[in-house]
């Protein structure tokens, strides 16, 4: 059993509290109580935080992910057209067809074998 009679003082009839007994005493236990409710709110707080945070560092993989894909397909596009002119400038650049765009533009044809003088 614990005896109380040193915190409390007399005052004329009345026996009050002596003033400071709390500091002097061990920790009561609604200090220890006050420790961990405040140590369970922040550690609620930070679970928050970071599930927060983790969802919107998920979000921001997404959003990277889904723009290389979409810049991917349009380099294969860019890729499919540049081989598609590149085929057609190789079609016009052969020496018959150049010849026959020549003839055409400035109004030379090849002889026919009577116009052909022979040496």
């Amino acid at each position: 059993m614990h005896n109380y009679a040193g915190h409390y003082q007399t005052r004329g009839r009345r026996a009050v509290p002596r003033p400071g007994w709390r500091t002097m005493g061990p920790a009561s236990p609604g200090k220890r109580g006050l420790f961990w409710k405040s140590l369970a709110i922040i550690m609620l707080i930070g679970a928050g935080i970071g599930i927060v945070a983790s969802y919107w560092v998920g979000h921001c993989i997404q959003e990277s992910l889904m723009g290389i894909a979409q810049g991917q397909e349009v380099r294969a596009q860019k890729e499919q057209t540049k081989m598609v002119l590149l085929d057609e400038q190789a079609r016009l650049m052969q020496g018959q067809h150049l010849e026959a765009l020549a003839a055409v533009q400035v109004g030379l044809y090849s002889p026919v074998k009577r116009q052909q003088v022979g040496f």
